[in-house]
């Protein structure tokens, strides 16, 4: 798929067999509909019906509902987290648990920070069992979880911007509108949050780095 449609991400967004496309006017989507059918017949690839919506102002995708200019997580995912037990000793439950974040993951300003010591009990050397750190640790993020923000989707005219923050515990970064550049702070939104942690070379050269400065 995404030797097909890679080169028209303007308006397209391909995951997997899923592509989704997206216009600013009724008659502008016909006509990349249009286009993007076109591309499926030259291709010779078959569309589901029972699976194909079509001209619609709200949808569900990738775990986010989208509609309005707005992206919020999607109830039962939500619902799913919450639901976990507080202490993961059993190692499914745990990837399960971790797993279902990644869907939160925009939603919530450096998840990582939080799910670092987690994600360390799915190694072959990690600790499994749960102290009451640990216990605390995902009643926080469930906790994020029951109270996350409506992100909203930039506009072509959108004054963008990218805050980025670091650690030797790992990265973050936060994507804003706002109108234009000369409106105050009230006038941002949170697009997306993301977050991570370095990689063992990555972690190694940046102790080299602070080393040297």
């Amino acid at each position: 798929m995404d030797s097909i449609f890679g080169a028209i991400s303007d308006f397209t967004c391909v995951y997997i067999d899923d592509v989704l496309v997206f216009s600013h006017t009724k008659d502008e989507h016909l006509a990349h509909l249009h286009f993007i059918l076109s591309k499926f017949e030259s291709h010779g690839l078959i569309i589901s019906k029972k699976k194909m919506t079509l001209c619609v102002q709200h949808i569900e995708f990738l775990g986010s509902e989208i509609g309005k200019g707005k992206i919020k997580l999607q109830p039962h995912i939500s619902k799913k987290i919450l639901e976990m037990p507080d202490k993961l000793e059993d190692i499914k439950l745990l990837r399960t648990f971790l797993g279902l974040l990644n869907y939160a993951r925009p939603f919530i300003k450096d998840l990582s920070k939080y799910t670092k010591p987690l994600y360390n009990k799915t190694s072959l050397k990690g600790t499994r069992t749960f102290n009451r750190e640990d216990v605390l640790l995902v009643q926080k993020i469930k906790d994020l979880v029951s109270k996350l923000p409506e992100l909203t989707l930039p506009v072509d005219s959108d004054y963008l911007i990218i805050e980025s923050d670091g650690c030797e515990q790992g990265w973050g970064g936060t994507l804003i509108r706002k109108p234009n550049k000369f409106y105050n702070k009230s006038e941002e939104r949170i697009c997306r949050y993301a977050s991570g942690i370095y990689k063992e070379k990555a972690y190694l050269l940046l102790l080299t780095l602070k080393f040297l400065l």
